[in-house]
């Protein structure tokens, strides 16, 4: 998924900065006309971003803009050649470096839409990858305050969401049930409206459940049973299906039978009754007191 970080400037045309009489020229009378002006940095730094080389670019343009600090046109082609290179950095797998030259894009055009929302995907990227969640959940605030249009349904939010839920499910398959937890908790926590980070999180919880029946941690296992149980309370039948919900509360049940929470054991199985499963092997199983 590409970006159009220029902004809607040509780098290789350097902006019109040059022999553009209409509008405002930005130009302070006998600025770059005069000798050892702006023209040969302007010259320079079109060639440079014409190539890609985007570090001559910068580098000629605020040497410019440092000389005619008035100059909005060369604002804005320093602006688009930091955006220029941060595409480059996020092509190359650098969202950090990509965040920091979006950052001097926005600092320069604060109030530009295009690097504001470009700059909040790169954040909502990071946040991804983010394995401290204050500090993820720190980036997903401010890309949402540089771009509120970015909501759910947007196509880059959709990829994003894809990506994290790819990545919580590479955890999930090295057996790391924990940290993918923890993921997926994040992407509930941001993606409400969506079942399937839900559906995902509740299936890790059933992998946990077992995990801790296996080690005879009976109670604890029919703790996360549980929290698998809830997850798919809110979760609709097209997507999460009897098949896959009846085995949660099945285990959740056993679980709290072996740790002698009787009591919790006979309310889970008469909900899961009045939802039209059937566990007569489990009712048997139940004592006729409960002792807990």
């Amino acid at each position: 998924m590409l970006l159009a970080l220029c902004a809607g400037l040509s780098i290789g045309t350097g902006c019109a900065l040059l022999g553009d009489s209409g509008g405002d020229s930005g130009r302070d009378p006998g600025g770059d006309s005069a000798p050892g002006g702006i023209s040969p940095l302007i010259e320079r730094a079109e060639r440079a971003g014409a190539r890609g080389d985007y570090d001559t670019a910068i580098a000629a343009y605020a040497e410019a803009y440092a000389a005619t600090p008035w100059n909005t046109r060369v604002r804005r082609a320093l602006a688009a050649a930091y955006a220029g290179r941060a595409e480059q950095h996020r092509e190359r797998g650098s969202l950090p470096s990509a965040e920091r030259d979006l950052r001097e894009a926005v600092a320069l055009e604060p109030e530009d839409p295009e690097l504001r929302h470009n700059l909040a995907v790169v954040l909502i990227e990071r946040a991804a990858l983010e394995m401290d969640e204050p500090r993820a959940e720190a980036m997903r605030a401010e890309a949402r305050e540089l771009a509120p249009e970015l909501d759910a349904a947007s196509p880059e939010v959709r990829a994003l969401l894809e990506r994290r839920l790819d990545l919580a499910f590479e955890l999930l398959e090295r057996g790391q049930l924990e940290a993918g937890i923890a993921r997926l908790e994040a992407l509930h926590r941001d993606y409400p409206e969506e079942p399937e980070p839900g559906r995902m999180l509740a299936q890790a919880h059933v992998a946990l459940g077992a995990r801790l029946f296996d080690r005879g941690r009976f109670s604890d296992a029919a703790d996360a049973y549980g929290r698998a149980v809830a997850l798919y309370r809110e979760c609709p039948a097209p997507v999460c299906t009897r098949a896959e919900v009846a085995p949660a509360w099945q285990n959740r049940i056993t679980a709290l039978i072996e740790a002698s929470r009787t009591r919790e054991a006979r309310s889970a199985l008469e909900e899961a009754e009045s939802q039209g499963m059937s566990f007569p092997q489990l009712r048997a199983a139940l004592p006729a007191y409960d002792f807990d």
